[in-house]
């Protein structure tokens, strides 16, 4: 479902290219923001990607290493306004530098951002699949099993903290049902990870019995 028109109201989609350079393997988080305070449009733009490169360098050390994903972030601005097909009223980079030599895991495997504004109503909360990771963002032992290690969930709230503190853009929460946009209260983050099936690679070789 196509969002809403909202004016001052923006969709967008912080975009990781994977390695094999195909579309289909491609790591997205969509964002909301909205331009508050008769910011001009290319300074929110900009704002917008000085928010989202502070948050993604913030967790860096959590993140998959660099064999992963090619080139810098990507982060495509759509007004909500605009008719659809929308195109981007704005594309901008963010370089997120990776650890070349830290182990991975599973490109499917992500951190669950949960959010809402104000009651935790279906309508007012989102979240986000934090992705692909490397193995020091999970936690456990022999005895334990494996789960979002307790750096990486505070890492990822204090982030998104800051984020929904800055007077702008401002972080919020897109209604379909009710056509309205509403500002993130709260942040959080469990121990227990996700899979998104999608981001998984596809398998290239296949082992048979006789």
């Amino acid at each position: 479902m196509p969002d809403p028109s909202i004016p001052n109201v923006y969709r967008v989609l912080a975009i990781q290219q994977g390695v094999s350079g195909l579309p289909r393997d491609r790591f997205v988080n969509s964002w909301a923001f909205a331009n508050f305070g008769a910011v001009v449009e290319a300074d929110f733009f900009e704002n917008v990607r000085l928010a989202l490169s502070g948050f993604y360098n913030g967790i860096v050390l959590h993140l998959a290493n660099s064999y992963r994903v090619l080139g810098p972030m990507e982060v495509r601005m759509y007004a909500t306004v605009d008719p659809v097909p929308k195109q981007p009223r704005a594309i901008r980079t963010i370089q997120v530098p990776r650890n070349a030599n830290a182990s991975t895991i599973p490109n499917d495997v992500a951190a669950v951002m949960s959010f809402r504004a104000g009651a935790n109503l279906p309508r007012q909360r989102g979240r986000l699949y934090i992705g692909p990771v490397g193995i020091n963002a999970m936690s456990g032992s022999t005895t334990a099993d494996s789960s979002v290690s307790q750096a990486f969930r505070e890492a990822l709230v204090a982030r998104a903290v800051i984020l929904r503190d800055a007077v702008n853009p401002t972080w919020g929460i897109i209604s379909q049902v009710d056509r309205v946009f509403r500002q993130v209260s709260d942040i959080w983050v469990d121990d227990q990870p996700d899979t998104q099936r999608r981001r998984g690679l596809r398998a290239t070789t296949r082992t048979m019995s006789a």
